[in-house]
């Protein structure tokens, strides 16, 4: 074997060691965090039939120690809102530094305030961060109705 073929390889086992001890730390970093497998979330809303989904407000709080609520984006791209439209958000968690979310499964999520539901949930940054996406009750209101006739004959509105 040639020095510069046996130079090769020696380089490519080292590599390969290397990789492997990397890829040992960083699982035995994960290992380190606890586990978060249960996230309660209180949300709080305010829509209004007219407003403007950028107008409206979400907000959502934990109790926990183990994680904070970062950003809440409201996902509707509708002008306003309608009776009868669905609100939908993502909101961002973020695990400290001795925790990680270990579950995206909706049996984890818990919805106090106003009722939410569950639609997905994704991590990122080593389970560190957690997108979770819910929906709220539809928007309620009076349904606006112009230029309605009453029809004695018939007992209906035209």
């Amino acid at each position: 074997m040639s020095k510069v073929f046996q130079l090769k390889r020696g380089v490519a086992l080292l590599l390969t060691v290397c990789m492997t001890a990397a890829a040992s730390i960083s699982a035995l970093a994960a290992e380190d965090r606890s586990k978060i497998s249960s996230i309660r979330l209180k949300i709080s809303s305010s829509f209004e039939v007219g407003s403007y989904p950028a107008d409206s407000d979400i907000e959502v709080t934990t109790t926990s120690s183990y994680f904070e609520v970062g950003e809440v984006e409201i996902q509707n791209d509708s002008d306003e809102w309608e009776v009868g439209d669905t609100p939908k958000a993502k909101v961002w968690l973020y695990a400290d530094s001795d925790h990680y979310f270990s579950t995206t499964s909706s049996s984890a999520f818990t919805f106090t305030g106003d009722k939410a539901s569950f639609v997905s949930a994704k991590t990122e940054d080593s389970k560190s961060t957690l997108v979770l996406t819910f929906k709220l009750n539809k928007v309620e209101g009076d349904l606006e109705v112009e230029d309605l006739e009453w029809d004695e004959d018939t007992a209906t509105a035209n």
